[in-house]
C-alpha cells in the first residue's frame, strides 16, 4: 500500500474565512486536507437564512483553496439546498472538491437536525470514491457511529474513511 498524508485542518471559531487561511491551507503538501463540519461558521450567524448564505460562501472558498491546494479537499459539512431530488430539498453535504471543482458531495445519511430550523433530508448514497489513485470512503457526524455502515465499508473492501 502506498503512503498516504492526510492534513486535517481545525480552524478557531473565532475567526472567519480569509486569505490567510487559504495562503497557509494551500501551502500543505498531502494527499488530502479534511476539513471540519461547519468550519465556515462563527458568532456573526444569527439564523437559517445567514447559515444558507454563509454555506454558499464557504463552498466558493473551498473551491477556490482547491485552485491553489494540489490534492482532495473533503470538507466541512455545508448546507445546500439540493435541486438534483425529486423536489428541492436541504442537505447537510460533504464537498469532495479537487482541481477547483466540486467532484461530488456526499449527503449526510442521519442528519442532526435541531441546529436548523428546517428540516434537512438524508442522503443515500454509498459515499465512496477514487481520487488520486485512492480509494476511499467519506462519513461524517453521526454517520461515523452506525457500525453497520462501517461493516458494509469494510466488506467492499474500503480501507480508507475520511
Amino acid at each position: 500500500m502506498s503512503i498516504l498524508k492526510v492534513s486535517v485542518y481545525q480552524k478557531p471559531l473565532n475567526e472567519g474565512l480569509n486569505l490567510t487561511i487559504l495562503k497557509k491551507l494551500a501551502a500543505l503538501k498531502s494527499d488530502f486536507l479534511v476539513l471540519p463540519e461547519y468550519f465556515y461558521l462563527d458568532s456573526n450567524i444569527k439564523d437559517d437564512q445567514a447559515l444558507l448564505d454563509r454555506s454558499q460562501f464557504a463552498q466558493d472558498w473551498i473551491q477556490k483553496l482547491s485552485d491553489a491546494y494540489h490534492g482532495v479537499i473533503i470538507g466541512g459539512t455545508i448546507l445546500r439546498t439540493d435541486e438534483s431530488a425529486s423536489k428541492s430539498v436541504l442537505r447537510c453535504s460533504t464537498p469532495i472538491v479537487s482541481n477547483g471543482e466540486i467532484i461530488d458531495w456526499y449527503n449526510k445519511r442521519n442528519p442532526v437536525d435541531y441546529d436548523f430550523e428546517k428540516k434537512t433530508s438524508a442522503g443515500g448514497e454509498e459515499g465512496v470514491y477514487i481520487l488520486s489513485g485512492h480509494r476511499f470512503a467519506v462519513l461524517n457526524g453521526r454517520d461515523l457511529m452506525q457500525t453497520d455502515e462501517i461493516a458494509r465499508l469494510a466488506a467492499d473492501g474500503i480501507k480508507i474513511i475520511l
